[in-house]
């Protein structure tokens, strides 16, 4: 009845003597270690043994049949035990002891926890990940929040500087200085555009593109500015197509590659290579993607690389290798968040000297490229107005004052407005001379919302271009769905400015 009820027993059980020989080995333990259970019977357990584990498991027998058990029986314990093959496996064990007559025995239920690993490992990574997504997300809010304070003090820093370059003679001793004044504060403006990016919460500007049209775009940007004693190399499988933000995935690649760049001071090699690969559902899971058709970018250099520690937190905001000064810590951030954002992943291996691999999977689609209009043409052109009256509403004074001396050089009359209610009051009383409103979003009292609504109850068909230092998320898309005509970003120079206002005021509205 004992041995049935033993051969029955769904978790292995083997019972062993004081020599370590195995007296008892059931049909389970024989699935779990894939033995044949008759073949175990006389042999000794270290069979079962992971070699690493010898002196451990030997110490161990001794100390258990001596102390009676003692601080182990009754509980359960996870160890390592070896398969037919030589192959480690995770198990866990509960011991107990008998007697049969005189004789000790210890008898191991024991259970193979392979497929309880395992979902712990996906649980985990998908906590990391979860983790990963909210952290972005908070600092998303952040960076936003600090994008759009430091892009008004850059409006005013480079509407002045516009301002001086065009109103001072080229010679004159303060115009080079003006022009510096510009350069930096444009340069300024990339590290905006940069953390707007990391904020960026939608494809905006989603279209059909050439994934390797954006990479060749990237390397000939790439082999104008990189050492000479790097070397670049792409090998590309054709007809790849992605739908996302084309300029954002460019800005993604351009970090991965400038950090390859930085990996190698001393020269070397850099690789970017492209194919489509099919994820299954097992496949993708723990990339956190839906299974289906992937296009694959994998950069590799053979540089400096980088050790576990430093590995784990390259997607962390503001975390840098460089030294103080030599960067903000951004570019992986905003890699991870360009992919993520276009339905895809992003997977990093390196070690420290042996160089680093990322691997971006991007959505595959087999829809054709969206043309792209070419406004080379417009270049940077200054175009003018010719009278028309413009109520400009922005609570920052300097951007006003600013941006009122802008107007005033274009050609255009200009009233001013400090807030929604002013706003409101000034258009009530020259609506039916003001020809457009440029009407910031985030105003202090009336919001930019309830502003616009004030102004059409006044107008139906008052026209108003939206400005902002915040991408045109949230609520700018918000008013752009209200029937604005147009939305232009700060900080914006007098070509930009100049360019928006020509079209809003020949804007038409869908009928």
């Amino acid at each position: 009845m004992a041995e049935a009820l033993v051969a029955a027993a769904g978790d292995g059980l083997v019972v062993i003597d004081r020599q370590g020989k195995i007296v008892v080995f059931n049909a389970a333990a024989g699935q779990i270690f894939d033995q044949i259970p008759g073949d175990m019977i006389g042999k000794n357990l270290d069979a079962l043994i992971v070699p690493n584990m010898f002196v451990e498991h030997h110490r161990y027998v001794v100390d258990f049949f001596e102390g009676g058990g003692r601080g182990v029986v009754g509980n359960t314990i996870e160890s390592v035990a070896r398969r037919r093959d030589g192959s480690a496996i995770p198990v866990e064990i509960s011991l107990s002891t008998t007697t049969v007559g005189t004789e000790p025995l210890v008898l191991a239920s024991i259970r193979d926890i392979t497929k309880r690993r395992q979902s712990e490992e996906r649980n985990r990574q998908l906590i990391e990940q979860l983790t990963q997504a909210q952290k972005m997300e908070a600092l998303g809010t952040l960076a936003a929040g600090i994008a759009h304070d430091f892009n008004n003090m850059l409006g005013a820093i480079m509407g002045y500087a516009s301002a001086m370059t065009r109103e001072l003679d080229g010679h004159h001793r303060h115009f080079k200085d003006a022009e510096q004044i510009l350069l930096v504060a444009r340069r300024a403006k990339r590290l905006t555009d940069n953390l707007l990016a990391f904020a960026r919460h939608s494809d905006f500007n989603a279209e059909v593109f050439s994934v390797n049209r954006v990479i060749r775009d990237v390397v000939g940007l790439l082999s104008r500015t990189i050492p000479k004693s790097i070397v670049i190399k792409t090998r590309l499988l054709r007809g790849l197509n992605t739908e996302g933000d084309r300029t954002q995935l460019e800005q993604a690649l351009l970090n991965l590659c400038l950090n390859s760049r930085d990996a190698m001071p001393d020269g070397g090699e850099l690789l970017i290579q492209t194919q489509q690969v099919q994820l299954s559902a097992a496949e993708a899971r723990p990339l956190g993607v839906d299974e289906g058709k992937f296009n694959e970018i994998v950069v590799t250099d053979n540089g400096v690389g980088m050790d576990p520690q430093t590995l784990k937190r390259v997607f962390d905001p503001f975390f840098s290798t460089k030294p103080t000064g030599e960067g903000s810590g951004l570019g992986l951030s905003l890699v991870y968040n360009t992919v993520k954002h276009q339905g895809g992943q992003v997977q990093i291996t390196s070690e420290a000297g042996t160089g680093t691999t990322v691997t971006l999977y991007l959505p595959a689609t087999d829809s054709q490229p969206t043309a792209r209009v070419n406004d080379a043409a417009q270049g940077a052109m200054q175009l003018r107005g010719n009278g028309e009256l413009i109520l400009l509403v922005d609570d920052e004074m300097h951007l006003r004052e600013m941006a009122k001396r802008l107007l005033d050089g274009l050609g255009y009359k200009v009233l001013l407005a400090e807030s929604g209610e002013e706003a409101e009051a000034l258009f009530r009383q020259h609506h039916s001379s003001i020809d457009l409103v440029i009407l910031d979003v985030v105003l202090v009292g009336l919001s930019g919302m309830e502003t616009l609504k004030r102004l059409k109850v006044i107008n139906p068909d008052v026209r108003v271009l939206v400005s902002s230092g915040h991408s045109p998320e949230g609520e700018p898309k918000h008013l752009l769905q209200q029937g604005v005509c147009g939305f232009i970003q700060k900080p914006y120079g007098i070509e930009e400015v100049s360019q928006a206002i020509h079209w809003a005021l020949r804007w038409t509205p869908a009928t």
